[in-house]
């Protein structure tokens, strides 16, 4: 049977016993452990010292059946499976108590408190929900955006043209990429589960103009040839009005920077993850000239 923990919290005397964990000033408790055991010194601010009767300080403590401990700590070494202290457990593990016994007397607080070592097992320790809402949210294996730009092409000599309408969408939707997207994790007994959602798209279009797409417009719509070279994206679009024959490599560098929300729930526990991923690529943006021919022949 697991013995019933309770925190306590005592003030006592600055006493500082030479056995005692040191701590930092104005700690209210510090974990000893992955067990989340924490029974340490915090001062209130009072004077200290080693003279009892000195400023005030507190001492966080925990009462193990009925026994007052200072200080918990893993036993080193852990003793054998085998051990009755174990109580038949495998998992876990096996904790130090140090009892506080009062060799004053009289409900007098003297120095010389002598630790008496007390062991005790305890229950492996329980993930902090937020850690495997991380977990889960690895498992979306989420991905900045393949950029799909008008213009853009593996083709050298390609370049989108000042004065046209250039639309702009995400070249590989997917799970991972537009959402939305649900996965889970679990690990010590904590199950959690999260959605992805894909809220906007932000494009850099590298002429100084930030495009902005969001909801059910931020994976934009593909271009496809039939849509022509003047007719505006319906989600998702731009209007170059200058070139980029004065950048460097004689391009502009586009960046798209996909925004994400994670809402989590599970443990006990609920929360929101916010991630963001970007992409660049290179876009050459030129004029068309027109040239008039005479074919009258004067």
């Amino acid at each position: 049977m697991l013995r019933r923990l309770l925190v306590v919290l005592l003030v006592l005397p600055a006493v500082l016993l030479s056995w005692q964990p040191a701590m930092a000033a104005n700690s209210v408790c510090e974990q000893a452990d992955a067990s989340g055991l924490c029974l340490l010194w915090a001062s209130d601010g009072g004077s200290g010292g080693g003279n009892a009767g000195g400023g005030g300080s507190s001492v966080v403590t925990l009462v193990v059946d009925g026994k007052s401990c200072l200080y918990v700590g893993l036993k080193n070494p852990q003793p054998p499976k085998t051990d009755a202290v174990w109580e038949g457990h495998t998992d876990g593990a096996i904790h130090q108590c140090n009892e506080m016994v009062n060799s004053g007397g009289g409900g007098v607080v003297r120095v010389g408190w002598i630790p008496v070592p007390l062991y005790f097992w305890s229950p492996p320790a329980s993930p902090d929900a937020q850690a495997v809402a991380q977990q889960a949210v690895s498992e979306m294996d989420l991905a900045a955006p393949q950029l799909g730009v008008t213009g853009l092409s593996a083709n050298p000599g390609a370049m989108e043209v000042v004065g046209s309408q250039t639309w702009m969408w995400v070249a590989d939707p997917g799970d991972s990429t537009t959402g939305p997207i649900v996965r889970s994790a679990s690990a010590g007994g904590v199950t959690v589960s999260a959605t992805g959602t894909l809220d906007k798209t932000v494009w850099d279009m590298g002429d100084g103009s930030t495009v902005t797409c969001a909801g059910s417009a931020a994976a934009g719509t593909p271009w496809v040839e039939a849509d022509g070279w003047t007719v505006p994206s319906p989600t998702c679009g731009h209007q170059y009005m200058r070139t980029s024959a004065h950048e460097p490599g004689k391009k502009f560098t586009v960046q798209v920077t996909a925004y994400w929300t994670i809402a989590w729930s599970g443990g006990g526990q609920v929360g929101v993850i916010a991630m963001q991923l970007s992409r660049t690529a290179l876009l050459a943006v030129g004029e068309l000239q027109t040239i008039v021919v005479d074919r009258s022949g004067g």
